[in-house]
């Protein structure tokens, strides 16, 4: 039994590290926004590359935390983590579960704000390539009433570069 005690601890570590790496990237995830925000080349490469490092260190935290639960006897799933908690003292399983909400709201709070600037950046290129399609004419919802009164396309005579 002291094993498996030692396997629950290394996992209960290996939670609250995943916890942390989760709120570092929710804080670079503001900066990231920031930076977009800001136009700042250099800020938003600088956050993008931290992201990605701490996406790593996710990435092998989540398979030493997977790689201890099987040590442990249960499956890498939440079916597994709930056997976990089944087998624990109840003193035990409620610290363990209490941990484990927290790495999944981190979870989820990162997911959100990753969303959120994923968002930013399609408007972004969205409203920029609308910009430059203005500049060079091509504009397909530029119309004026023609002589008769109807509507013309006047599309192609209305380019920015030709002013």
């Amino acid at each position: 039994m002291d094993a498996n005690i030692k396997f629950v601890k290394r996992f209960c570590e290996l939670v609250d590290e995943g916890s942390q790496i989760l709120a570092t990237l929710c804080r670079l995830s503001d900066a990231e926004k920031t930076a977009i925000a800001q136009l700042d080349p250099s800020a938003l490469q600088d956050s993008v590359t931290q992201k990605q490092q701490q996406l790593e260190r996710l990435a092998e935290n989540t398979l030493q935390r997977n790689q201890t639960l099987v040590e442990l006897g249960f499956s890498a799933d939440e079916q597994g983590l709930k056997l976990l908690l089944a087998g624990l003292s109840p003193a035990i399983a409620e610290q363990v579960s209490s941990r484990w909400n927290t790495l999944t709201t981190q979870l989820k709070q990162a997911s959100e704000l990753n969303q959120r600037n994923e968002q930013i950046v399609h408007r972004s290129q969205k409203n920029l390539s609308r910009l430059v399609s203005i500049l060079q004419g091509q504009s397909p919802k530029t119309t004026i009433y023609n002589e008769a009164g109807h509507k013309g396309n006047y599309s192609a005579q209305n380019t920015l570069g030709k002013a």
